[in-house]
């Protein structure tokens, strides 16, 4: 689902996982496996690693339909 987080090393997966508050296996299920994330989890995410809180859960996230 998320490229990125095969190109991380160890170490960078477990300093993410630090900065996040949660467990490098969690994060692994949510980058891998497209396990959900509540609201506050997904603007973590967004904020360090910059994927889109939209792409992880567009269900309370919609993309905007602005044109």
């Amino acid at each position: 689902m998320f490229p990125f987080w095969n190109k991380l090393s160890a170490d960078e997966k477990k300093a993410l996982s630090e900065k996040l508050g949660t467990s490098v296996n969690h994060l692994r299920h949510v980058f891998l496996y497209g396990k959900k994330v509540g609201h506050e989890m997904a603007m973590k995410i967004e904020r360090e690693t910059g994927i889109s809180k939209t792409e992880l859960r567009p269900d309370i996230y919609p993309p905007n339909d602005i044109k």
